[in-house]
């Protein structure tokens, strides 16, 4: 008999199927596409509502191994999934599950392998985990907000740099972690990735060019260990979330 655990990772894997199709048919064939989407969206309210309905200690309690597997899901959710005015939370809740479920895996396994997802997750939709960003900085900086006089104007200029430049050294910390910058390649080979996104190492080094650039930034001191602290504090904030509820 299922556990609720394989419930969730089967699930997980309709959603990844029906996501490939997704986005291998985009630009390819309008039918094809539009069926793919049918499918997918159908089994996005199965994972979602099933996690939903049971608590985020449902996914907590997922093994470690399943993690890539369930935050692929959740990545494809976050980025492909069309919600209304009513859902506008969940492609946002979908990118913290996401966050959460393949950062784990890279932290419990040691396998890379899941880390270049949240490279497009961040590269295509940085917006998503914004929340997640803004309280990363309150938690790290909670002796500015706690001052007599509260936060002054020096704070608001840090927030602002964080909400706007932090996600390029997350994702340069995710790249340090995955990918091989000198020879060009990942350190873990993935098939579906490299399927899904054959054009990754052109987006590495576009990306590359871009954090040249902020290098040069008035806000980028300490840009390496901004990049791993963030990593860090927004996965511990994505999973204190699901542990709350």
């Amino acid at each position: 008999m299922n556990t609720l655990s394989d419930e969730i990772l089967n699930y997980a894997k309709d959603v990844n199927n029906h996501g490939n199709g997704v986005i291998y048919y985009r630009n390819r064939d309008y039918y094809q596409y539009e069926m793919a989407v049918s499918f997918f969206s159908s089994a996005v309210g199965d994972l979602y509502n099933t996690v939903h309905q049971n608590g985020g200690t449902s996914l907590v309690g997922c093994s470690d191994e399943a993690m890539k597997e369930i935050g692929m899901a959740y990545m494809k959710i976050a980025l492909l999934y069309k919600a209304d005015r009513q859902e506008w939370y969940v492609n946002s809740v979908s990118a913290e599950n996401a966050f959460y479920c393949l950062i784990r895996y890279f932290k419990t396994t040691g396998d890379s392998s899941s880390l270049p997802y949240l490279f497009i997750l961040l590269r295509e939709n940085k917006d998503l985990l914004k929340d997640k960003f803004g309280e990363s900085w309150e938690k790290l900086n909670i002796d500015r907000l706690t001052r007599p006089f509260g936060p002054g104007l020096s704070d608001e200029v840090m927030l602002s740099a964080c909400l706007r430049y932090y996600h390029v050294y997350v994702i340069r910390h995710i790249l340090s972690l995955s990918y091989d910058i000198k020879n060009g390649r990942l350190l873990v080979e993935d098939n579906t990735f490299a399927f899904l996104y054959p054009d990754f190492n052109e987006m590495v080094s576009s990306f590359m060019k871009l954090y040249e650039n902020f290098d040069k930034d008035e806000f980028a001191v300490g840009r390496e260990k901004l990049g791993k602290t963030y990593f860090d504090t927004i996965y511990d904030l994505c999973k204190n979330v699901l542990l709350k509820y």
